[in-house]
């Protein structure tokens, strides 16, 4: 047994004789201690593996405009799910048509949404594949993946 100070130095057993081993001869008996040639390759290897990273992270760090909010790159899963009961024709009209035909507190004329000539869901479906030609002609993804839920909706009623 080597001379470790975690082992008890009165240590009785029956049927086995331990002797401790004379100090600072460990590494000589047990190889792996030495640290022999392919550990320290391998040493080698995550040194240079992590000073890689830390170099890759540096670069990152040193580039990073801090001027953007992570916000701007993070999207919210609960966000992006569409739940059934909320979907609305709003949601699919892109922010400045909204606002253009957003009418002031003033305003006694009709709302635009009263003027829907759509009456049943099967007219909304037939527009909602023009509505989806639209945005594969334009390649627009977004409006195309916000179509897809609505689409769905339609179809189970």
């Amino acid at each position: 047994m080597d001379n470790a100070t975690s082992h008890p130095d009165d240590l009785k057993l029956k049927n086995i004789n331990s002797v401790f081993l004379p100090p600072n001869t460990t590494s000589k008996l047990q190889p792996l201690d030495q640290k022999a040639g392919y550990l320290s390759i391998s040493e080698v290897a995550t040194d240079s593996t992590t000073e890689k990273n830390e170099k890759e992270f540096a670069d990152l760090v040193e580039n990073f405009d801090s001027n953007v909010r992570v916000e701007k790159y993070v999207k919210i899963d609960g966000g992006l799910s569409i739940e059934e009961e909320n979907l609305h024709v709003s949601y699919f009209i892109h922010r400045d048509t909204t606002e253009a035909l957003a009418l002031s507190e003033d305003d006694d004329e009709k709302s635009p949404m009263e003027d829907c000539k759509i009456k049943d869901y099967s007219e909304a479906l037939k527009y909602s594949e023009q509505l989806k030609q639209f945005f594969l002609n334009n390649a627009d993804s977004e409006g195309l993946a916000k179509l897809i839920p609505m689409k769905i909706h339609l179809e189970k009623q």
